[in-house]
């Protein structure tokens, strides 16, 4: 049965996501080129899809774009797809979702993943609320299993990065295959079909391309840079509008440059990079999601990690995603210690957090919104937000000084500190304040 109305939803699991998700909804982290709800967009085409997030988020979504009737909607008729925003579909699943003739829970290893409602059912879920979606009234109905992979913590946002900027690629060739390219400037070039243009590209002279197995590909605006070197062989290299990457960086795909960001000078980016809108990376990063709107733009390693939006990382700023004696990393989310079973797992920062040069983080470090670390020696491995942390010790990050900073920072990038955004981040900071006092005792 066709669906008349799709609504991407928050569950409990958004809270295990850290500081990334006290600033946004889970469904708009970055994995791969998208967010998951962008993803879930182009899987589902023109069905009216609506959004549901925690009611203290509403106001910043307003003042981003969205409508206030696409928010928090009332389902009250017709039939309603609801799906997770924390959940990377697939196609395949998605089709299957939309054929059921009848209500019922759809779930993957047990979890919840979506559902379908249609008349007196509507009253089960109520996404209008602002509330996290829970999902005691849907025992009663038809469950069916698919396969898809559910996303619990940071670090599985990481490590999907590679494949699914592979996917997502294919999502975009859906809507624009983009064309032929020539080559010129190139010095090398492999299977030229492999190298996809939408727009008007800007080559500089000595540039290298190995295209040999997976696509390249350029959008409008994009330059490169002399002597960049891009190398698809285990994986596609895709620059979105205006990216520029700067003259002898070296992309190792997979690898995702977002919409006017710049890769300087003698980078190296591999192995499932993601950078979102505008940020500017220099150094050696690998496997790392940058949210959007932030800067590492010098030397030092920054691998295994998610990085939200607004962030600054100081030069030679380092961290390390394995340990020494090659066991599993534990990462303390919320408290818990939480086992990832992983052997490479780096850190997950807070928006408008910054870091000073030389700062180096251990493996599996957690630093919340607003905070500013510093000195000599590794920082603690769980930092609240609006922290300012150093080799002696930490002190509280003072909220008129951390909005003062912000208000200077974001107009660089032609944005603004918006009162709905100042008003989160007070409640932020209010609601942080007791984990701030147990610092001492970790």
């Amino acid at each position: 049965m066709n669906q008349s109305n799709c609504c991407i939803y928050e569950d409990r699991g958004y809270a295990d996501f850290g500081p990334l998700t006290q600033t946004r909804a889970v469904w708009d982290l970055r994995c791969g080129a998208f967010t998951i709800a962008e993803k879930i967009g182009l899987m589902v085409g023109r069905i009216n899809t609506h959004y549901h997030l925690r009611g203290e988020l509403k106001p910043l979504y307003l003042e981003n774009g969205f409508q206030a009737a696409d928010l928090n909607p009332i389902a009250d008729g017709g039939d309603w797809l609801f799906l997770n925003g924390r959940v990377l579909f697939t196609d395949e699943a998605v089709s299957r979702i939309f054929s059921a003739d009848k209500d019922t829970v759809f779930t993957s290893g047990g979890a919840i993943v979506a559902f379908r409602l249609s008349g007196q059912n509507l009253e089960l879920v109520n996404v209008s609320s602002g509330r996290p979606v829970e999902y005691s009234g849907l025992n009663n109905l038809v469950k069916q299993e698919i396969g898809v992979q559910v996303l619990d913590y940071p670090w599985q946002l990481v490590d999907a990065s590679a494949d699914q900027i592979k996917a997502d690629l294919r999502l975009a060739e859906a809507v624009d295959p983009g064309g032929s390219f020539k080559g010129e400037g190139f010095v090398r070039v492999s299977i030229l079909d492999n190298v996809r243009v939408t727009g008007r590209v800007e080559v500089r002279p000595g540039v290298m391309v190995d295209a040999d197995s997976n696509r390249v590909r350029l959008e409008d605006g994009v330059r490169l840079g002399v002597g960049v070197a891009i190398d698809a062989a285990e994986g596609p290299v895709w620059l979105a509008e205006n990216a520029s990457i700067e003259a002898g960086a070296i992309l190792t795909g997979p690898v995702y440059i977002g919409t006017g960001s710049i890769v300087r000078a003698g980078a190296r980016l591999s192995d499932g990079v993601c950078l979102g809108p505008q940020c500017r990376v220099g150094g050696e990063v690998s496997r790392t999601v940058f949210q959007g709107y932030s800067n590492k733009q010098h030397s030092g390693y920054l691998g295994r990690s998610f990085v939200g939006g607004w962030v600054n990382l100081g030069a030679a700023t380092d961290n390390s995603d394995l340990k020494n004696n090659y066991r599993p990393i534990v990462v303390t989310v919320n408290g818990r210690e939480i086992n990832t079973g992983g052997l490479h797992v780096g850190a997950f920062i807070g928006d408008f957090s910054r870091t000073a040069i030389h700062t180096r983080l251990n493996s599996g470090t957690i630093i919340g919104v607003c905070c500013n670390i510093f000195g000599n020696d590794f920082p603690v491995r769980e930092i609240p937000a609006f922290v300012w942390y150093g080799s002696d010790g930490w002190r509280e990050y003072r909220l008129d000084k951390a909005l003062e900073t912000i208000g200077l920072m974001m107009p660089r990038r032609n944005r603004e500190l918006t009162p709905a955004l100042e008003t989160l981040l007070r409640g932020i900071f209010d609601s942080s304040k007791a984990e701030r006092e147990r610092i001492d005792a970790r």
